[in-house]
């Protein structure tokens, strides 16, 4: 069998390792642009930049987690008391109603208070003189208190809604109970309210 010319075999392990080499660096890149890409896309989904690489995919992920969040953070405003205003001392006339301190806090008071207003118990609230009223809340809107109103009247409570404009503050739409001839009767409808987690002022209304 005639044997390779050695020039032959040279050239061919010269061919071989240019391969070689060529193949290895194209391997080095490839790899150092993978691992590019890779960073790339790690840190774009870290930083949150809407317009980094990667933020897509984050994006992508996240919104469907974010919206089952959000659905099941909303509460339901079905059959939901309206809010109620921080106005209920504030709109008070102190000309005519005067706040009703606790039992605990003046027994004598409310003795004399009752008994003030028991002598008139029998006539009609036209003609009497004063008369207790409990305010369960007082509003802006007058649909909120409304919306209260019915609440109380579906319980079996005679609520009712009263509008009144206070100088530099606006126009109120309170909710009341009553009137009321005796303490006792007061009482014994505040308790209600009470245990309904329903906290209301009680007041002494005065003819002006």
């Amino acid at each position: 069998m005639p044997q390779e010319p050695q020039n032959q075999k040279y050239e061919r392990r010269q061919e071989s390792t240019r391969l070689t080499f060529r193949f290895g660096w194209a391997t080095l890149f490839t790899g150092i642009l993978i691992g590019a890409l890779a960073v790339g896309f790690y840190n774009g989904i870290r930083s949150g930049d809407p317009h980094r690489l990667g933020s897509g995919l984050n994006q992508l992920f996240e919104k469907p987690v974010n919206a089952k969040e959000s659905s099941m953070k909303q509460p339901s405003l079905t059959n939901e008391e309206p809010a109620r205003t921080t106005f209920d001392f504030f709109t008070v006339l102190p000309e005519i109603e005067r706040l009703i301190p606790e039992v605990s806090d003046n027994p004598n008071l409310l003795s004399e208070a009752d008994k003030s207003v028991n002598s008139e118990k029998d006539g009609d609230i036209k003609d009497a003189q004063s008369y207790y009223m409990l305010q369960v809340a007082s509003y802006n809107s007058e649909s909120e208190a409304v919306q209260m109103k019915k609440k109380l009247t579906d319980v079996g409570f005679p609520a009712s809604v009263q509008h009144i404009s206070i100088q530099n503050q606006g126009d109120f739409f309170r909710v009341r109970i009553g009137p009321f001839f005796s303490m006792n009767s007061l009482e014994k409808v505040n308790d209600r309210l009470s245990s309904m987690k329903i906290d209301a002022l009680r007041l002494k209304v005065s003819r002006p």
